[in-house]
C-alpha cells in the first residue's frame, strides 16, 4: 500500500490534500486496525488517489439527487455551480484552476447548495479581503478527479471561455464608461 501510494504521489504537485482525503477514506474502511491495498484499490481494481476523490462526488451527488431541497434539479444546480466555480486554461497546457466567487455574485438559491457542498469537502467557503463571503472548489484535484464535473467543463467549455473573457472585458471597461 505504501509502494503504491508513494508511486501514486510522484510528480504531482499540490497532492498532498488529494493524498490526506485516500488516507482519510482508507481510515474509514480499515479493517480490524489494518489499512488495506484492495480497499484503496476498490472493488474494480481500479482505485486510486482519484477514484478515491471521484466517488466521494459521486456519492455527495447522489445524496442531493434524494434530498427533497434538490431532487430532481441537484445535477442541474451543482453544474451550474461548479461550473461557476472553475477558472478555465486557456491554451495549451494551461490547467482549469479553481475560481472565487463572492456570495453576492450569486443566485441567493445557490447559497444552501454551496453548504452543503462544504459540508461535503467539495467546496470551501472563505472571505476575501474585504469580508465578503466567497467559495470556491476545495482543491484543484477535485476539477481534475471528478468524471462528472470534467464532462460538463470539457461541453461547456467554448462558451465557459467566451464567459470568461467577457467578465474580463467587462472589468476592464467597468471604469472607462467612455469606452
Amino acid at each position: 500500500l505504501v509502494e503504491e501510494l508513494v508511486a501514486d504521489m510522484k510528480g504531482r504537485p499540490g497532492g498532498l490534500p488529494l493524498l490526506q482525503f485516500a488516507l482519510d477514506r482508507l481510515w474509514q474502511r480499515q479493517s480490524g486496525r489494518t489499512l488495506e491495498l484492495a480497499s484503496y484499490r476498490g472493488a474494480d481494481g481500479k482505485g486510486g488517489l482519484e477514484t478515491a476523490l471521484n466517488d466521494h462526488a459521486e456519492a455527495v451527488l447522489a445524496e442531493l439527487r434524494r434530498d427533497r431541497e434538490f431532487g430532481a434539479e441537484a445535477d442541474a444546480r451543482v453544474r451550474r455551480l461548479m461550473l461557476r466555480l472553475v477558472r478555465l486554461g486557456e491554451g495549451e497546457g494551461s490547467p482549469d484552476a479553481r475560481a472565487v466567487v463572492l456570495r453576492t455574485d450569486m443566485r441567493a438559491e445557490d447559497w444552501p447548495l454551496v453548504e452543503r457542498l462544504a459540508e461535503a469537502r467539495l467546496v470551501m467557503i472563505g472571505r476575501d479581503a474585504v469580508d465578503q463571503e466567497t467559495a470556491e472548489v476545495v482543491h484543484e484535484a477535485l476539477i481534475g478527479a471528478w468524471d462528472s464535473l470534467r464532462g460538463w467543463l470539457d461541453a461547456d467549455r467554448a462558451f465557459g471561455l467566451w464567459r470568461q473573457r467577457l467578465r474580463t472585458y467587462l472589468e476592464d471597461y467597468s471604469g472607462k464608461p467612455e469606452e
